[in-house]
């Protein structure tokens, strides 16, 4: 797996597939590049596949505040832009392959949008939608500000992961409760957007074929973000996946990647 610093961040990646498109792509918070491994498998023949740790995950170096994290995770998967090139993105990860997308429109081929966690459109395109994530994150924000790193950790995957935290490995779990704060670090772009990305013109110039995935047993603003990116977003189709929930590419890499391969063959 090589590493190198790219953007001023230590960052590693690990490529996948036999294919002649290639592909950038990126996993969500708390994650690593291989969450990949099934659904790189299926697409093997289609695409030449580099799935970056995002900072302070896998092998990149941990994350030390330095800056503002998402323009990080923005700056860094930039710099593998050397083509054009389709983003797969899933959760936080969907949410940086949002931003590179709109800005980077001459080196983006097509879009994949796995349960994108930008709560921040969901609350410009709906009133309410604030109250319905404050429902179910506040005990996570809770336990994560009085520094119950662990039990704000367990909500969090309990919420997002659908798992049973006292089913989850030890060492699996020490690498989750040591990157929490990065899910903090994520509240500046994901819910006040400081980007500016949830303006109304912003997303609309996104205009490769976008493909967005939503978890049928899914957490309940996903309903919101989906709907408004499919609404603004011009070349957008929002496909549910049947019996999954937020963790699509590992528990559903099979069917996910036939939808990824219809947007490939129509792109």
């Amino acid at each position: 797996m090589p590493k190198e610093t790219r953007a001023g961040f230590a960052t590693s990646w690990t490529t996948y597939g036999q294919g002649d498109r290639p592909a950038l792509m990126l996993h969500c918070s708390l994650g690593q590049a291989s969450a990949w491994k099934g659904v790189a498998k299926a697409l093997n023949n289609s695409l030449h596949m580099v799935a970056m740790d995002l900072p302070g995950h896998g092998a990149s170096d941990i994350w030390d505040d330095r800056a503002d994290y998402k323009k990080t995770c923005v700056d860094t998967a930039a710099t593998f832009l050397d083509q054009k090139m389709d983003i797969i993105g899933h959760s936080f990860g969907a949410a940086v392959a949002l931003r590179l997308a709109q800005e980077n429109p001459d080196r983006v081929r097509s879009l994949t949008l796995i349960e994108p966690v930008f709560f921040a459109v969901a609350f410009a395109g709906d009133d309410t939608a604030r109250a319905i994530y404050d429902q179910d994150h506040d005990p996570f924000f809770h336990a994560y500000q009085s520094g119950d790193l662990a039990r704000a950790t367990e909500l969090f995957t309990t919420l997002w992961g659908g798992s049973d935290w006292s089913r989850i490995p030890a060492p699996v779990q020490k690498y989750m409760v040591d990157r929490i704060n990065i899910v903090a670090a994520t509240n500046e772009s994901l819910l006040n957007d400081n980007a500016g990305l949830a303006e109304q013109g912003k997303l609309e110039t996104i205009l490769c074929p976008t493909l967005i995935v939503e978890a049928e047993n899914t957490v309940a603003i996903m309903r919101n973000i989906t709907a408004e990116l499919e609404r603004r977003i011009p070349d957008a189709k929002r496909v549910t996946i049947k019996g999954s929930a937020h963790m699509v590419p590992m528990s559903h890499a099979n069917e996910l990647s036939m939808h990824i391969a219809e947007l490939l063959a129509n792109s």
